[in-house]
């Protein structure tokens, strides 16, 4: 994704609770620098050390009654283990620091941590969008009542990516613009460059190229201002593909070879592949395939090198490590400033405060004498009831977390095995391709006219199944790694369908079923990926042929109707019961028994309609059947 991702950045001085005997303590506040000043050195040397180090010092200080020390040192571990990639961990300890820092009344402090945890949660696609979107909120809520406008405005900003992420691109293109509006305000030059970049970015996913150039650009010139590299390298790639857009190609190619080189001086592979693949983009628009070809060969060799999730982790961690600091450091005077606000402000109340507190105290005793025995029965009936919640409320969150995690693994074993696979299947293949041609030229030298023409339509599917098995197995890894990037072309459907129809002859052959195929009078071709289009259908059509036990049919419609393509599979199989149906597109569920499912398939068709932003719906009955539609846009998407 070629947004540019900021993990957001805290510091430890923040405001110190407020209790009706406060006395103002400056050793707390040399506890936060101290205990910071030793998080930047550790961090900015070796996270992995880093790691060890508050690891030990969190054991140390485990059953001392410092609830402030704790709370940072738990913090301060999981932005470590965030910046190496263990979001399951870094969760666990941002929620216990988050408890800490609650209990104590210190909401800035809180504030911070809540952003941490919404982005923890954003990074690990672990945990659903909507509860990183609840912590940013929240933050942006509090920030706003202390009257740290500047980070609110970030807390909103990313509300955008989630919106974004969740398909949302206008709802995300509003927010960006309403937070670049408050950064402009309060004259905030790098909010400003971060949400203009932003509004670019989304521009260019919508196809609005003049509009994403103009912000593009005045993005590139406050990151210049700024003097920050590592804003401006997405933004040079960002206007690049702008200038494409716009068939400015020339100038499109001078940007992306500079954000190019700005990545490789700093080594950030993630950025390197973008611009290799928009430069491979650009030289294949202006003819010039020599280059485009080996700008493709190095993005190939940058994006296998990306495939180890180990080495993904360490770039991240690295990337999101100096981008954490810059900010760390930039925003310690404003929660200083804060902290003596609020430490004025206590001292000039702590006159009245402290005459208010004698008329409490006696109160109090009064009322204590009185209701003594009754309030130590409220008070423990209280604690009880608020432990057994707690114990519930955590029981609920280890068995969802537990869940996600070994959903995590198997996707993470699926793409080893499939990067194996990718190997051991395409060398036979590719021997099988090299003898076709051989073929052609024994049948050409010896046979006669009617066996030469049988042979011949034999060699064309040979040929046609090959590279369909390339194909797959080329869908397969893109699958593994989460990335469909495709090159869309006029497909026509009748013969996609015929086609698959051919390839699953001997699974129709095994039962009595009949195959009825209905095709529209203004069913034209469709611009979309011809791989992935086959593969949604096969799946689907290889469901309906299971579902059938014996004798049964299979109905198949493809229709146009308005600017979607829609293919209807009915059949009078089995059908599926309700709490099936609901886990139809998870990976790896499967009703067929051991050795005959992988519970890959309608996750695969799935993910591949929902990335040609198009839909499938489901409707079956137990012992009646199942209706499929598949929904598709006719011109691609961007």
């Amino acid at each position: 994704m070629n947004r540019f991702l900021i993990c957001i950045a805290f510091v430890c001085v923040s405001s110190i609770a407020y209790t009706q005997n406060y006395v103002s303590d400056s050793s707390r506040i040399l506890l936060s620098l101290r205990l910071q000043s030793e998080h930047d050195s550790l961090t900015q040397q070796n996270a992995n050390e880093a790691l060890e180090h508050y690891a030990k010092q969190l054991e140390l200080i485990e059953n001392e009654d410092n609830s402030l020390e704790k709370a940072q040192v738990l913090s301060n571990l999981g932005t470590v283990k965030m910046l190496l990639g263990d979001f399951p961990g870094a969760i666990v300890s941002m929620k216990k620091a988050l408890y800490i820092y609650d209990s104590l009344g210190a909401q800035v402090r809180m504030a911070h941590q809540l952003i941490k945890l919404g982005s923890a949660c954003y990074f690990s696609n672990l945990i659903e969008l909507n509860v990183a979107r609840e912590y940013f909120e929240k933050a942006r809520s509090i920030f706003e009542n202390k009257g740290l406008l500047e980070m609110a405005n970030y807390s909103f900003n990313f509300v955008g990516y989630i919106e974004w992420a969740e398909g949302n691109e206008e709802a995300a293109l509003e927010i960006h613009k309403n937070s670049y509006y408050v950064f402009d305000s309060i004259n905030s030059i790098k909010g400003k460059a971060v949400s203009a970049s932003d509004i670019g970015f989304t521009l260019n996913s919508l196809a609005r190229y003049q509009e994403a150039l103009e912000y593009n650009q005045l993005a590139l010139k406050l990151s210049n201002e700024l003097d920050n590299t590592f804003i401006k390298i997405p933004i040079l790639n960002n206007i690049a593909i702008s200038l494409k857009g716009l068939g400015d190609y020339k100038n499109a190619l001078s940007y992306s070879n500079n954000s190019l080189s700005l990545a490789q001086e700093q080594d950030i592979q993630v950025r390197i592949a973008e611009a290799l693949k928009t430069l491979y983009q650009i030289n294949s628009l202006l003819g010039d395939y020599e280059k485009a070809f080996m700008r493709l060969e190095e993005y190939m060799v940058v994006t296998d090198s990306l495939t180890d999730s180990k080495y993904v982790r360490n770039l991240t961690r690295a990337e999101q490590a100096k981008e954490y600091l810059q900010k760390e450091h930039e925003l310690k005077l404003a929660y200083a400033k804060v902290e003596a606000e609020d430490k004025l402000a206590l001292e000039k109340a702590s006159h009245w405060r402290n005459l208010l507190l004698t008329l409490v105290i006696l109160l109090s005793l009064i009322a204590y004498v009185l209701y003594r025995n009754y309030r130590l029965k409220s008070s423990k009936e209280a604690v009880l009831k608020e432990k057994n919640e707690e114990l519930e409320r955590l029981l609920f969150e280890l068995k969802e977390t537990q869940a996600k995690l070994i959903q995590y693994e198997k996707l993470a074993s699926l793409g080893v095995l499939v990067n194996g696979v990718d190997h051991e299947i395409n060398n036979p293949l590719n021997f099988i391709l090299g003898g076709i041609d051989g073929l052609k030229d024994i049948i050409e030298k010896g046979l006669e006219n009617e066996d030469k023409e049988v042979a011949e339509t034999v060699l064309s599917y040979i040929a046609i199944g090959s590279g369909r098995i390339h194909e797959i197995i080329t869908d397969l890894k893109d699958f593994s790694n989460n990335s469909i990037n495709k090159d869309y072309v006029a497909c026509n459907v009748e013969y996609v369908i015929d086609n698959i129809l051919l390839v699953l002859q001997p699974k129709i052959d095994e039962k009595t079923i009949t195959i009825n195929t209905k095709y529209s009078e203004n069913l034209e071709p469709v611009l979309l990926h011809s791989g992935s289009l086959h593969q949604i259908l096969s799946n689907v059509i290889l469901n309906a042929i299971q579902a059938i036990e014996g004798q049964g049919e299979i109905n198949i419609l493809a229709t146009i109707d308005k600017d979607m393509l829609q293919v209807v599979v009915q059949d009078n199989g089995v059908g599926m019961a309700e709490d099936v149906l609901k886990q139809v597109f998870d990976p790896f569920f499967t009703t067929r028994v051991a050795g005959q499912g992988t519970g890959l398939g309608m996750y695969i068709s799935y993910k591949l309609t929902i990335a040609h932003k198009g839909n499938i719906e489901i409707d079956s009955t137990v012992g009646v059947g199942t209706t499929v539609q598949v929904k598709l846009p006719i011109k691609g998407v961007e």
